[in-house]
């Protein structure tokens, strides 16, 4: 079905003939919208590539050599503790706790400290960094790891140890 927005002559709106006209009108608008955006996207794309033909050709002229393709952008990392933030907060969680834990438990005592929903997701991503948290510090002895069960440890805080 082909729809045309319902203009008078002079391009302002009409009264409405169905009762979809303004959802048409509405998402016709979003599509202009996204099509503006793509097309200053992709303009920008071809910028992008120029400045870096220039760079290359910059680099080339000054005599580098290397293989210039070879040299990509590093992966950022999205920093979501400060500096020793987590190491205190698993150790702290350990501190306050009557018994062992096991990883999940300490994430999810984490996340929630943090005033996130404990989703399975966040969880599941914290527990993969508290584990390498808790196997660094195992390794420096503030920490002590037991079976559990299958392959499940738990976790006790042992205390800080002058080397």
């Amino acid at each position: 079905m082909k729809y045309e927005i319902p203009t008078t002559e002079h391009g302002t709106l009409r009264k409405s003939k169905t009762k979809y006209d303004h959802t048409y009108s509405a998402l016709l608008s979003k599509r202009a919208e996204l099509i503006r955006e793509d097309k200053a996207i992709q303009a920008r794309q071809k910028d992008i590539a120029k400045e870096v033909a220039t760079l290359d050709a910059t680099l080339r002229l000054i005599g580098f050599e290397g293989d210039l393709d070879a040299v990509r952008p590093q992966k950022q990392i999205k920093r979501v503790f400060g500096a020793g933030e987590l190491v205190r907060l698993c150790l702290d969680t350990l501190q306050a706790s009557d018994r062992p834990l096991m990883s999940r438990d300490i994430a999810k005592a984490i996340v929630e400290h943090r005033g996130e929903k404990a989703t399975t997701e966040a969880v599941t991503n914290m527990t993969k960094r508290v584990c390498r948290t808790l196997l660094k510090e195992r390794e420096i002895g503030t920490v002590k790891s037991s079976p559990y069960t299958g392959r499940a440890v738990v976790w006790e805080y042992v205390g800080l140890h002058d080397k």
